[in-house]
């Protein structure tokens, strides 16, 4: 009797302690579930699913190792083994930018502000064809960011065009995103001095090294088809992070080049395989990046409004985007990006948040936004002249402009606050 006492006081003691390390145990692997299939597309999770069968076929005769025997799966066996999954779990979680829901930009003429945005739209144009400047390759996106939001006009604003060193500016939001989500640790990852030599002074190394951050990959030697296959996706990562908060169409996986610090003047190795397996496809734009003035509008305005990532990472981006256009200061400084580009014929006071592409097949890109000293007058402007007769030294189209818009917006705003209605005529 003493012995069968003594085992159910030893089972209940089992049971009570048993029981929540049976809870502990199915909580984690519950949890571990979320962490590594939550938001994993159907290609990915097979890919996945048979690398992991491949890797280890002595599992497959386990009906109970795998957590869905249908889509995605990495064996689960027991809860140390699936503590070993977090590497997976980083590479299958997918990081959506947090910003879901597109601004409500709108078209429409609203109110007595005038000029309309429309109608300064088309006095870009106009300003360009007077000079001698083809528009076909030309797009353009206007936000007026004072008041409600936000009134817009464009031109071409969905045409896909390559953006040079506009990539940047997205770059470095997913970088933060990163930060945010814990996924890289600040200051380890990546050098904080890269964050400014990418965006102020549109460093090409310092970006190689942020985009390898962001998608864990690496510049280098060409690879067999599977490992590439994988190295590709990684990279495209970058894509999936905007895509996935609703950017309609963008590419901007690839690097910029030259990069002196990997003594790559151009795309070689991995890099060049991933183009040319991209431009084999459908579409061949896809083997470069692509960008659209509407999309890199609405990153600005997210930006703008403290919206990407946080109030704390949108200031610190406003920060690095940050131009003097006082020609006291940026005709002191070695390399600009006020002289050719938006800011040099602004007035010395106005604030000046900037991004610029440029290369010489391409003209030339700048993505701004642009206030008045008082904050009456406020504006995003994108323009991306994809005609390498932008690109010719000393071009002043985008100089042009941009006091163009300026002094249109100002009036604007003036019409706005007297309610008078000021119509400034083409010359």
């Amino acid at each position: 009797m003493a012995d069968r006492a003594l085992k159910i006081t030893d089972l209940k003691r089992l049971i009570i302690i048993g029981f929540p390390v049976i809870c502990a145990i199915t909580t984690t692997s519950f949890l571990l579930r979320l962490i590594v299939f939550r938001e994993v597309d159907s290609q990915k999770a097979d890919t996945l699913s048979s690398t992991c069968e491949s890797n280890n076929p002595q599992t497959q005769d386990h009906p109970d190792y795998y957590l869905f025997k249908e889509g995605a799966g990495c064996p689960f066996h027991a809860v140390a083994e699936g503590l070993a999954l977090f590497d997976v779990a980083h590479y299958l979680n997918k990081i959506i930018y947090n910003v879901r829901t597109p601004p409500a930009f709108s078209q429409l003429a609203q109110g007595s502000k005038q000029p309309a945005l429309d109608d300064i739209v088309k006095g870009i144009l106009l300003l360009l064809t007077n000079e001698g400047y083809p528009t076909e390759n030309v797009s353009v996106s206007l936000v007026d960011l004072t008041g409600n939001c936000c009134d817009y006009a464009q031109y071409q604003d969905t045409e896909r065009r390559y953006p040079a060193s506009i990539v940047k500016l997205f770059w470095i939001v997913a970088l933060y995103g990163h930060y945010q989500a814990g996924m890289l640790e600040a200051d380890s990852a990546v050098n904080s001095a890269d964050e400014a030599l990418m965006v102020h002074y549109s460093n090409n190394g310092a970006s190689s090294r942020i985009l390898d951050a962001i998608t864990g990959t690496e510049s280098g030697d060409d690879l067999a088809a599977d490992p590439l296959k994988a190295w590709i996706a990684s990279r495209q990562q970058v894509n999936e992070y905007f895509l996935g908060a609703n950017y309609s169409d963008l590419n901007i996986a690839h690097k910029t080049f030259p990069i002196p610090d990997l003594a790559l003047d151009e795309r070689a190795g991995r890099d060049s395989q991933f183009a040319v397996g991209t431009e084999s496809a459908a579409d061949d734009l896809t083997a470069r990046n692509y960008l659209t003035t509407l999309s890199t509008a609405r990153l600005l305005y997210e930006i703008h409004t403290g919206q990407a990532i946080s109030q704390e990472y949108s200031d610190r981006i406003k920060a690095h985007l940050q131009h003097s256009t006082d020609p006291e200061v940026w005709q002191s400084e070695d390399s600009n990006a006020i002289e050719d580009f938006f800011g040099e014929y602004l007035p010395p006071t106005v604030q000046l948040q900037t991004k610029l592409g440029y290369t010489f097949d391409d003209g030339r890109q700048e993505a701004a936004i642009i206030a008045s000293e008082d904050g009456q007058t406020q504006f995003i402007l994108v323009v991306f002249a994809n005609d390498s007769r932008y690109s010719q030294e000393g071009s002043k189209a985008f100089p042009e402009i941009s006091r163009y818009v300026y002094e249109q917006m100002t009036l604007r705003s003036q019409s706005s606050r007297t309610g008078s209605i000021t119509v400034m005529e083409e010359e």
